[in-house]
């Protein structure tokens, strides 16, 4: 663990090197990732000492981690659901619907499929307008 007070100790070129080194680092992760948190906080991550950074990091990765998880499984029941009410639905149920349902929100395929046998084509419809 590389702390602030251990950076410190090294000689002023050591230092300077190690703060490039970490601000190169934190330039990189920023460019190469999808994590808006860290362009967020990309001042405060590039201030604090390694140890904290690191443990930071890897919170916000871990937070993404669980979100992409969370996304997939909605992905996986719009899938579901298209492919149920195109079965009772058949051609009525139109791509253009289909990419509505494709783009809902979490609460609407909540109801979607709570309502999977009982909903109308007309229902659909007017819930994805």
């Amino acid at each position: 663990m590389i702390s602030e007070e251990i950076i410190a100790k090294l000689p002023k070129e050591e230092q300077e090197k190690f703060k490039k080194h970490r601000n190169a680092f934190l330039e990189l992760l920023r460019k190469r990732t999808d994590y808006k948190e860290i362009e967020e906080r990309y001042e405060e991550l590039k201030e604090m000492e390694v140890p904290k950074m690191f443990n930071t990091l890897e919170e916000i990765a871990k937070r993404d981690r669980e979100k992409a998880k969370v996304e997939g499984k909605l992905e996986e029941r719009r899938e579901f659901e298209i492919r149920i009410l195109s079965k009772r639905f058949g051609n009525q149920l139109t791509e253009e619907i289909k990419d509505k349902i494709r783009k809902a929100d979490e609460k609407t395929i909540d109801y979607i499929g709570d309502n999977l046998l009982e909903i109308t084509i007309e229902d659909l419809k007017e819930l994805l307008k």
